[in-house]
Order: C-alpha cells, then sequence, then structure tokens
C-alpha cells in the first residue's frame, strides 16, 4: 500500500476558504433563524430515506443497511438523536451551524478505520494489527464486527450532517470545505495506518513518520481554517442582532 505520495491540494482549498471569506457579507444574510431538534431529526430521517433510492452505490449501501431493520435504524437514530440534540441546543442558528460542524468532524474521524480497511483491501496480520491498535483489548472479530457498525452509523450521519449544513443552515463551509478536510482526514490516516505497520526498525520507518506528521500538520492547519470562517460567520451574524454583542 503507497500512501508516501500526499496529492491533496491544500493550496487550492486555501485559496476558495480565502474566497468564502470574502464573500461573509453577502452570506450573512441567508442565516436562517434556529431549527428544532424536531425538524433536524425530521430531514435527517427524509435524507436516509431518498439515499435509498440513490443511484450512488455508496449511499445506497449505507442506507440500506440502516434501514434493513428496526433494530439497526433505532441504533442509529440513538446516536443521531444525541448528535441534534447538541445542536438544537444552541440559541442561534450560526451557533447551531458551528455545533453541527465540530459533529461532522468527528463523524469523519470515527468512520476511517473500517473506510482505510475497505478502500485499501487491508487483509490477513495487517488487518488484524491494525484493528487490535485502534480497538486493545477487544476480541477481532467482534471488533470488526463493532467498527462495521460504527463505520454505517457514522457514514449515515455524515450524509445528514451535510445535508443539513448546506440545505437547512444555508452554510458554505458544509460544501466543498468539508469534503476537502474529509479527503485530507483520508490521507492522513493512510499514513498514520502506514506508521502502525513499519517496524520501527525498517529503513522506511523515518518516512512514513515524516509524511504522517506533515499530513497532520495540514490537517491542523485546514481545520482551523474551515472553523475560523465558521466562526467569523457566527459573529458576522450576531453583531447583526439588535441587543446582542460579544464581551472584549
Amino acid at each position: 500500500m503507497d500512501v508516501l505520495t500526499n496529492t491533496f491540494d491544500i493550496a487550492s482549498t486555501a485559496t476558495r476558504l480565502k474566497r468564502l471569506s470574502l464573500e461573509l457579507p453577502e452570506r450573512a444574510h441567508l442565516a436562517a433563524r434556529p431549527i428544532s431538534y424536531t425538524k433536524l431529526m425530521d430531514v435527517s430521517v427524509e435524507h436516509i430515506e431518498s439515499m435509498y433510492h440513490s443511484d450512488e452505490q455508496d449511499e445506497l449501501m449505507v442506507a440500506s443497511r440502516i434501514l434493513e431493520s428496526a433494530k439497526s435504524f433505532s441504533r442509529w437514530e440513538t446516536e443521531h438523536s444525541r448528535m441534534m440534540h447538541r445542536v438544537a441546543d444552541q440559541p442561534r442558528s450560526r451557533q447551531q451551524s458551528t455545533e453541527l460542524l465540530s459533529a461532522t468532524f468527528e463523524l469523519i474521524h470515527r468512520k476511517s478505520l473500517f473506510t482505510h480497511l475497505r478502500d485499501h483491501q487491508v487483509q490477513g496480520r495487517r488487518r488484524e494489527q491494525l484493528v487490535r491498535h485502534y480497538l486493545p483489548g477487544h476480541d477481532y472479530t467482534r471488533g470488526m464486527i463493532a467498527e462495521h457498525g460504527v463505520f454505517l452509523r457514522s457514514s449515515a450521519s455524515l450524509a445528514c450532517s451535510s445535508h443539513l449544513g448546506t440545505d437547512l443552515l444555508n452554510d458554505a463551509v458544509f460544501q466543498q470545505p468539508l469534503q476537502d478536510y474529509e479527503q485530507l482526514y483520508a490521507t492522513y490516516f493512510d499514513a498514520y495506518c502506514e506508521v502502525v505497520l513499519t517496524p520501527p526498525d525498517a529503513d522506511a520507518s523515518q518516512v512514513t513518520l515524516s509524511v504522517a506528521y506533515s499530513l497532520k500538520c495540514d490537517l491542523g492547519m485546514l481545520r482551523r481554517s474551515i472553523g475560523g470562517l465558521a466562526n467569523r460567520l457566527s459573529m458576522q451574524h450576531a453583531s447583526e442582532i439588535p441587543g446582542f454583542a460579544f464581551s472584549a
């Protein structure tokens, strides 16, 4: 598995973020009133149902597994509900968007292990080594089954979060910037897995470690940039609300 070449163009991402930042005054009026918990859940369930009829195979697979039984749907609904309560508890729409963004980062991280194993077709000893690294103390077979469930539920909630952020909260951050973050995180995760699988005394050890560290730095920079843009949107909106001001 070759993960030592980083083809992610972070410069293009930075340009897109800068352009969005310059467009803040034009986008500020798009902020809506806070969205209720009921609305967040209803739209999420509707989106899962729409994914079931999608032409995209990944979306169809995830939705099919979530909707295949009352038990699997209830498990996803319970986890997603906790996240939606966090969002709904925020008093203003821009704060809701910021909370949803934070939850979306978590979902991207949570689904990464199974995504890596699947996309790179990791098998045998290498697969077992990674599973034991990320799930210490777990039985390998049960760990794999549990991780597949985490992947499905996180993927479903991630699709819903992106939809909510873009179409309900009208936040451009949930479009290309978040897709860029997911792509870069996958690249970083691949590199870190290679670090885990490379013996410390191997000739390639320092190379893999250096690549992973560089990607981690890029990832931190990108997350701070996206978070900073979301915060500026929140402040832009709050400053236009009579009687609402940030303390110094």
